[in-house]
């Protein structure tokens, strides 16, 4: 099981870092209609997540009112999500992570990122003692729109080296993957409406059988 738990502690590093959107922050709720304290910079038909609201949490599609407001569409029947009850707190966080072997629809003019981890071959740096120790690359693949400029994504690639620095460990389910290196950008490539870049976390997280 040490591939899954490499992956989950890296998964959950990754959740943990603010979105390529930040989250707005909702301060009611009636009859499904939804109130933010700002604006939430979230475009009509993305797939978002309700996290920490006293009624609704989950993922859904949203439906884009005005700048400030916004309802929720049911991802699987396509269909209104509406209540009687009034709710507060939480935040509406924006879906712009596309995971191995998970569905996900990118909207044009929308930047996102592209995660896959990415294994080696093992190493034994001891014989006869049940240990080994798994190696990779966590990578980043940050899409962001055409002729927008490089600010934005600059500053993405920023926060990822920071966030992934050498030096820094993750651990969960006993399990503590280290980065060893500094994290390598592959800048300006491009597709179709996008320009690219690349970073590449190289990790490795010893395993005790």
């Amino acid at each position: 099981m040490s591939v899954a738990k490499v992956r989950i502690a890296l998964e959950s590093a990754v959740d943990a870092m603010p979105g390529i959107i930040p989250d707005a922050t909702i301060l009611t709720s009636t009859a499904g209609l939804f109130v933010t304290s700002a604006p939430h910079n979230i475009d009509n038909g993305l797939t978002i997540k309700i996290v920490g609201h006293s009624i609704l949490n989950g993922s859904y599609i949203i439906s884009v009112v005005d700048t400030y407001s916004f309802q929720l569409i049911n991802a699987v029947s396509e269909t209104l999500v509406t209540t009687n009850l009034n709710g507060t707190g939480g935040v509406v966080r924006a879906s712009c992570t596309l995971w191995e072997n998970m569905a996900f629809n990118a909207n044009v003019g929308i930047a996102y990122q592209q995660i896959n981890i990415l294994f080696g071959t093992p190493e034994n740096p001891s014989l006869g003692d049940g240990f080994y120790r798994e190696i990779g690359f966590l990578q980043f693949t940050l899409y962001y729109p055409k002729e927008t400029g490089t600010v934005d994504l600059s500053n993405r690639i920023d926060l990822i080296r920071t966030t992934f620095a050498r030096g820094s460990s993750f651990t969960k389910d006993e399990v503590t993957v280290k980065i060893n290196k500094t994290p390598i950008v592959a800048f300006g490539l491009n597709q179709d409406s996008y320009i690219m870049a690349t970073v590449k976390i190289p990790f490795w997280a010893d395993i005790f059988n």
